[in-house]
């Protein structure tokens, strides 16, 4: 996510994301790890996995590792990204076979544009 504040009297910009969860920043030309963040489920129950691997920021795809008709087991690498000078692994968060990659190689993505789709498998 783009932010932008007042500080001094001057104006700043920088992206804050979420990731594995833990926040980073990336401010004045330097990316930082704030920490982890400690979410709660306000559901009962297991949340469920996503099926999908999305975006979670703009970047440009570096490497997919999977390809449709492959299977994935859960926390395999699927696609990675690279976004504010720092390379990202998204990873499935289901077991399954890839049904669709939506991308390819050097393609430039938008914050939660779809990647790459899975069936999942029981």
């Amino acid at each position: 996510m783009k932010i932008r504040f007042q500080h001094q009297g001057q104006d700043h910009s920088g992206y804050v994301q979420e990731l594995d969860g833990k926040v980073w920043i990336h401010l004045n030309g330097e990316t930082k790890c704030l920490g982890e963040t400690s979410r709660k489920s306000r559901s009962k129950g297991v949340a469920k996995k996503s099926d999908q691997i999305v975006s979670p920021m703009p970047g440009k795809v570096t490497k997919i590792f999977k390809k449709a008709g492959e299977t994935v087991d859960i926390g395999q690498a699927v696609i990675a990204i690279e976004a504010m000078k720092m390379e990202y692994i998204l990873n499935s968060e289901v077991k399954g076979q890839v049904t669709d990659i939506k991308v390819q190689e050097s393609d430039q993505i938008k914050e939660g544009q779809l990647l790459a789709q899975i069936k999942e498998s029981k």
